[in-house]
């Protein structure tokens, strides 16, 4: 797999943080981050924090699945996509679920 279709899927794992950004001054100190299978938020964190950990973890692990697939000469190309888009896609729904509820 070329760097070429690394780019895409990374450039839409930023948008995250350009959303974060984008409210920045809005939200409060302490973002919840974290929640308990009763809804409720057990993990907070800084608004910096909130606003970058997903999104550059997100990123990081796509390059790690980016090039494990490319180790692995992987030859079903669905499922190469697939890898490619998933994690960007959840980090842009976690984040935005992230930043709506810390807009309350």
């Amino acid at each position: 797999m070329k760097l070429k279709k690394m780019l895409w899927p990374t450039l839409v794992g930023l948008l995250p943080i350009v959303m974060g950004l984008a409210v920045y001054s809005k939200l409060p100190e302490k973002m919840p981050i974290h929640w308990g299978l009763d809804g409720e938020p057990n993990g907070y964190a800084t608004k910096l924090v909130g606003v970058l950990l997903i999104p550059l973890i997100m990123i990081v692990t796509n390059i790690i699945v980016q090039f494990s697939l490319q180790i692995a000469n992987t030859t079903n190309e669905k499922l190469a996509r697939v890898m490619t888009w998933l994690l960007p896609a959840l980090s842009l729904v976690i984040q935005f679920l992230v930043l709506a509820e810390s807009l309350g």
